[in-house]
């Protein structure tokens, strides 16, 4: 039988202690009198420690320079810098301002109530324009047109203030999934029912376009603002309605049009080379007859604002969901506001 291994000799803990035995290291005893950063430090936030001192700082060299630590100012001096600590004119009131933004060559001030819900926008207007604007959103109410919060005089001009409606039409075209016919059937059917209230109390817009159209964050309402053009005619004009009808367009094309196609000139020669109002890609829009007999009836001035009104086309007659234009929505915070690119 072969041998049995050597047994190995058990190794006391004693004789590993004396083999690694740890060597003494002398321990500074730090100078009470030279304080370290920790607590330095403490002392800037201590409340005793509140008056004017002098730190000796530590220099190897013993040289003995001084610093002065800054001076703590008691708590309810802080902030204040030596200014007047009133707060500003629209933090005193019963309105806050939040912030303001840039839109189309007009600042809008976002603004919050303390004592309601919800936010404002408001915008400073010629004291003639504010007023106008002021007296013909009183008298509306109506889903799909903006509503009036406020109207405060500031020297000469008049802050009109309306329901926060950040996204514009305009900006929702900039993003880059294009509108089909089911949001532009919701955009269509939203605005001609503000114009045909508006008809009803001869009110002539004048300004409908992408920046006066909005989209209210809550239900996703289209609605029509900036009234400061408004005016009230006894027999109501079709300019409103052909507006409406370049609008439509510009939703198909998916961008802003120029002038000349902007003209109602423009649009009858397209129709007369049996040309779908002179768009880019009119195969596109080939299989929605119902959105371009439409447009061709908002583009028709024989018939009267009333008369089309009276009898609505079918297109705008049907109710689409608003959800349709959700994503559009959440598009146009990642493209426009951030640095967010979609991916190819």
């Amino acid at each position: 039988m072969p041998a049995s291994a050597p047994k190995l000799s058990k190794t006391s803990s004693s004789t590993l202690e004396s083999a690694f035995s740890r060597l003494p290291r002398p321990q500074r005893v730090l100078d009470l009198n030279v304080p370290t950063e920790a607590l330095q430090g403490q002392k800037h936030i201590r409340p005793a420690r509140q008056a004017q001192y002098d730190v000796t700082v530590y220099n190897p060299s013993r040289t003995g320079l001084t610093y002065a630590a800054p001076e703590i100012p008691e708590l309810s001096q802080r902030g204040t810098l030596g200014a007047d600590a009133t707060p500003p004119a629209e933090y005193s009131g019963k309105w806050m301002t939040l912030g303001t933004f840039g839109q189309g060559g007009t600042e809008w001030i976002v603004r919050m109530h303390k004592e309601q819900s919800g936010l404002v926008m408001v915008r400073k207007l010629r004291n003639l324009d504010g007023l106008r604007e002021r007296k013909m959103l009183e008298q509306i109410e109506h889903p799909n047109i903006v509503s009036i919060n406020h109207a405060l005089r500031e020297g000469d001009l008049l802050c009109v203030g309306i329901n926060y409606c950040r996204i514009t039409l305009g900006e929702i075209l900039h993003t880059h999934v294009r509108l089909e016919e089911r949001q532009i059937q919701y955009i269509a059917q939203s605005v001609f029912r503000a114009l045909a209230y508006l008809k009803t109390l001869g009110i002539t817009h004048h300004r409908v376009g992408l920046d006066t159209l909005r989209i209210a964050p809550t239900d996703l309402r289209i609605v029509l603002s900036n009234f400061e053009h408004a005016t009230k005619d006894t027999i109501p004009l079709n300019s409103d309605l052909t507006d409406l009808g370049f609008v439509l367009l510009e939703c198909m094309e998916g961008r802003r049009q120029v002038n000349f196609e902007r003209d109602i000139n423009f649009i009858k020669e397209q129709r007369a080379m049996n040309k779908v109002f002179g768009l880019s890609e009119p195969e596109r829009w080939s299989g929605c007859k119902q959105l371009i007999d439409f447009l061709d009836d908002l583009f028709n001035d024989t018939r009267l604002a009333l008369t089309k009104i009276a009898k609505p086309h079918r297109f705008v007659c049907a109710n689409v969901d608003g959800e349709c234009m959700r994503g559009y929505v959440e598009l146009v915070s990642l493209e426009c506001f951030t640095l967010w690119v979609a991916e190819n």
